[in-house]
């Protein structure tokens, strides 16, 4: 009776070992292929992170040129603004030498004038003083000798 039950369960057994077999066969082929998707996963994982680092670096060398070109723009515009300055106190010079310049011309004007009007008036009395010369020599009688002393010592004046 053991051998009767043992055969008409044989089969049975068969049926279920080759369930299970199947069962078996599919949870392997399963975990083959999430096997499989893991990987290619944690491929395409490992190249978002190359990308990522890449995209990083990139990043810190475009911030440090941008900073270098901010520290050289601020540079720039300090040394500009020197430079401005300096202009300014340049342009208040000349403006002030182009004043005494032409207080300076004015005063050449009038001093050339002056000279002018003085070497006329010099000339004027010069011939004043000739004909006042002759007039008193004429009125009075001096010996010859001391009208030309008196003539040369004009003369020298």
């Amino acid at each position: 009776m053991v051998e009767k039950e043992k055969t008409a369960l044989e089969g049975e057994k068969n049926t279920a070992v080759e369930f299970l077999t199947l069962e078996n066969d599919i949870f392997k082929q399963k975990s083959q292929l999430c096997q499989y998707y893991v990987h290619d996963l944690q491929k395409r994982v490992a190249n978002k992170e190359e990308e990522k680092q890449r995209i990083q670096d990139d990043t810190k060398e475009l911030t440090e040129k941008n900073n270098n070109i901010a520290e050289e723009m601020e540079k720039k515009n300090q040394d500009l603004k020197n430079v401005e300055k300096k202009q300014g106190k340049l342009t208040k010079y000349i403006e002030g030498q182009k004043e005494k310049f032409t207080q300076l011309d004015l005063q050449d004007v009038e001093v050339r004038e002056k000279l002018k009007h003085t070497k006329s008036k010099t000339k004027k009395l010069q011939k004043q003083l000739e004909k006042d010369k002759e007039k008193v020599c004429a009125c009075v009688p001096f010996p010859v000798n001391i009208i030309q002393a008196s003539v040369i010592e004009t003369s020298v004046i």
